[in-house]
């Protein structure tokens, strides 16, 4: 019983978000012209706590919101080709587009480029939490995925490669030894390592956003993100979050990753 009670809540949840979301798509084609709309692209590591942003932004009646696990954006959790992303945008009535492609972060040059009028959010977090979210999570760990990269060669990125140095790191670095928090610590260097080598940390299109200072002060951050895109912000967007900074003992990183991880944290924050 219990279980079918769990079930039917989640889709009782399911179906208030897709009426919602109807509403709102509904209101918007009656307030806002068609084919205004800025796109923005979330991007930077996994388990950074985009969802809490996410989560606060899509309440904003001004933007529509296409999640990396909607088809009509992505596929596999990747962005569709952008002519597809460009109807999307040229069809829509919402003023802001927000878009969620992590696992395209190594294309936000790219993005910036295609899309005139966008701006990209880049949210970052400590690499010990990202890592115990990680490895203590639905998927497990990131190591395999960095050993991908490597045998490889990199081939995932090969439109924007990550640097020879930034490669030869992650080569000296890794070893099948490693156990799943240093691997998964790579895997944040890399991610959050883009940044610097597109030279975007001082970009007017791109804002940075510290997971640790939006928990601690939502409203000022908020206020920052709802100014940087062009919507207003409201008290609905930064309620009820609870704070998971350091709440679990620092991972087992070899020190010599942990050393590099420290250093880009340094640069980022």
């Amino acid at each position: 019983m219990k279980n079918i009670k769990t079930g039917n809540l989640k889709i009782s949840r399911r179906l208030i978000r897709s009426v919602r979301k109807i509403i709102r798509v509904a209101m918007q084609r009656v307030r806002y012209k068609k084919g205004e709309s800025t796109p923005i692209f979330l991007t930077g590591c996994g388990r950074s706590g985009t969802n809490y942003l996410v989560g606060g932004l899509s309440k904003s009646s001004q933007i529509r919101l296409y999640n990396e696990s909607d088809s009509s954006a992505f596929d596999d959790w990747r962005l569709r080709d952008f002519d597809i992303i460009k109807n999307l945008i040229s069809g829509s009535y919402a003023p802001v587009l927000l878009f969620k492609p992590i696992n395209d972060t190594y294309r936000m040059v790219e993005l910036l480029r295609n899309f005139e009028n966008s701006k990209i959010i880049f949210q970052f977090r400590h690499f010990d939490d990202v890592v115990n979210s990680i490895v203590r999570g639905p998927f497990g760990e990131r190591k395999s995925l960095v050993g991908y990269w490597i045998e490889s060669g990199f081939r995932e990125f090969r439109l924007y490669p990550p640097s020879e140095e930034a490669q030869d790191l992650v080569r000296s670095l890794y070893s099948d030894s490693l156990n799943n928090e240093s691997g998964s610590a790579l895997y944040w260097w890399l991610q959050n390592r883009f940044l610097i080598e597109q030279n975007l940390r001082r970009n007017s299109r791109v804002m940075l956003v510290q997971y640790e200072h939006m928990v601690n002060d939502p409203e000022k951050q908020f206020l920052k993100l709802c100014d940087f895109i062009g919507v207003e912000c409201s008290e609905n967007m930064f309620g009820g979050v609870s704070s998971s900074i350091r709440k679990n003992p620092a991972p087992d990183i070899r020190p010599e990753i942990r050393v590099q991880c420290e250093k880009l944290w340094t640069e980022l924050a």
